[in-house]
């Protein structure tokens, strides 16, 4: 799901109608558009209106800070670290109110996200002229590091033993993972496998 500006000018209102207070998870800020301003637009909305939120921020896919997290939450374990690592905080905070540092990091994000629709249209293009059943439009549609691929079950076990590809049975795929390299095997990997195992879900 992935609304648009006027979709979310409808949310927003009904959010404000019905007094309720909505969380936000922010976790891939300018990779879904490439733009910060653009990701956090029902937040900005919503603030220019006065709302009350709750926003999480994650820093872990867009500055690289995995394994940095800040947050215990297992109870027990918290009783023994009364000091969580700082480190990944500390480098969200100097890149933020750095103005150089903050260019760097908005042109790097914008360069992921570039590289990301640049898979999405590779692996869409392969399957297209491989004319792999289904229709694979989606992938340039979406947004972001994953994509549904509406694979099923059997076509997902199909790829992991016959061509060494795994993905969890949902059929979500971190197109972010993918390199310009390893495209053809994936998307002939797809093809044999919505070929041998026509029923599909992506309609």
């Amino acid at each position: 799901m992935d609304p648009t500006v006027e979709q979310w000018d409808v949310i927003c209102q009904k959010l404000i109608d019905k007094k309720l207070i909505p969380l936000f998870d922010v976790a891939y800020l300018g990779l879904a558009s490439g733009c910060f301003e653009t990701d956090a637009y029902p937040i900005r909305l919503l603030s220019s209106r006065g709302k009350e939120m709750i926003i999480c921020v994650s820093f872990s896919k867009n500055m690289g800070l995995y394994s940095q997290r800040v947050l215990i939450s297992d109870e027990r374990v918290g009783k023994h670290v009364f000091y969580p690592p700082n480190h990944g905080a500390s480098v969200a905070e100097k890149i933020l109110n750095n103005e150089k540092y903050f260019e760097e990091w908005k042109t790097e994000v914008e360069s992921m996200y570039k590289r990301i629709s640049e898979m999405r249209s590779g692996l869409a293009k392969r399957l297209l002229e491989l004319k792999t059943p289904g229709d694979w439009s989606f992938l340039t549609r979406q947004r972001g590091l994953f994509s549904y691929t509406g694979l099923n079950k059997e076509q997902i076990e199909y790829m992991e033993k016959e061509h060494g590809i795994f993905m969890p049975t949902s059929g979500r795929i971190n197109v972010s993972g993918l390199t310009v390299e390893c495209l053809d095997h994936v998307a002939k990997a797809i093809h044999d496998a919505a070929t041998r195992f026509p029923k599909h879900l992506n309609k």
